[in-house]
This record gives C-alpha cells, sequence and structure tokens, in this order.
C-alpha cells in the first residue's frame, strides 16, 4: 500500500470514528479504503458509453463498402 493524506472536514472524521468504534472491526483508514473499494467497483460496472455494448452484441454486417473483411484486404494491396 501505498501511503496518502485526505482532508476531511471534522464533521466527516466525526462520524468515520463513530463508525469505527461501531463496527469494532475497522479504524478510519479502514473504512476510507472499503468506501473507495466500493466506489471504484460500483464506476468499473457501469459504463460511460452504453450505446457501445449495444453495439458490441450487435451481429456484425455489411456497410456501404461491402464485406469489411473483403474492403481492408482491397485497402492493403493498395499499400503493396
Amino acid at each position: 500500500m501505498v501511503k496518502t493524506t485526505v482532508y476531511l472536514d471534522e464533521n466527516e472524521l466525526r462520524d468515520l470514528k463513530i463508525m469505527a468504534a461501531r463496527s469494532h472491526k475497522a479504524n478510519v483508514a479502514g473504512l476510507i479504503r472499503e468506501a473507495l473499494r466500493d466506489l471504484l467497483r460500483n464506476r468499473r460496472q457501469k459504463t460511460s458509453f452504453p450505446f457501445l455494448k449495444k453495439i458490441l452484441r450487435l451481429k456484425p454486417s455489411r456497410t456501404s463498402f461491402g464485406d469489411a473483411v473483403d474492403y481492408q484486404k482491397a485497402l492493403r494491396k493498395e499499400w503493396h
């Protein structure tokens, strides 16, 4: 782990200390780490681009220039 500093207002720190005392299994730093892990896990599960998931689930289709693989092969032939 890497040590870091977090600035909290007095009320937040007081509430964290009360929570830590009630839980009997965590200290303030542990509660902060746990909350941060939950936040990051939830952010990873949500996507900022829901339309991309929809597009990725769609079956590949022909485009206006025909089959995508044939189009790529034709482009590559131009390089040689």
